[in-house]
């Protein structure tokens, strides 16, 4: 009978050393979690889009519109524009600009007139591109005209 003991005790005090050690140095009622909120990546929060962009914006009546946008981390914006091969004046507007919810879309704020134009701008690594009035990318023969680059190039 003493064997018969002895063999049921083996096998039972192999399967309780094959279980995990358990930590009871801390209450399991202490033991908290926190969650945490991640905002979805987008051109606000993970591109370097402060800086100074240029390009020639195509124009119905001139050979273009060559323009300098400067974004300040701050939400201020300076543009400048000059209609080529129409006037060597530039004119020069400046404002702030809003985040339009998506954080990939900024719109112009000017001080004064100039709320009639095209002022919504879609942040690329290293670009802008200038939507139409209803916050679309322009399609067609001139879309890539539509598009600042990045003075400077991309920086990290």
């Amino acid at each position: 009978m003493k064997t018969l003991s002895v063999l049921m005790i083996v096998p039972v005090m192999l399967l309780a050393s094959c279980r995990p050690a358990v930590d009871n140095s801390m209450p399991a009622e202490t033991v908290t979690t926190e969650e945490t909120t991640i905002d979805s990546p987008n051109s606000r929060n993970s591109l370097d889009w402060a800086g100074t962009y240029s390009g020639t914006l195509p124009c119905a009546d001139c050979e273009g519109i060559a323009t300098v946008l400067r974004l300040d981390s701050n939400g201020q914006f300076v543009i400048t524009t000059t209609y080529v091969g129409k006037s060597t004046t530039p004119f020069t507007e400046q404002g702030g600009f809003v985040w339009i919810e998506d954080g990939s879309t900024i719109r112009l704020n000017f001080e004064g007139n100039g709320a009639d134009r095209a002022n919504l701008y879609r942040v690329g690594e290293g670009n802008l591109t200038q939507l139409d009035m209803d916050g679309k990318v322009i399609t067609g023969a001139l879309a890539e005209m539509y598009v600042l680059t990045k003075e400077g190039g991309i920086t990290e």
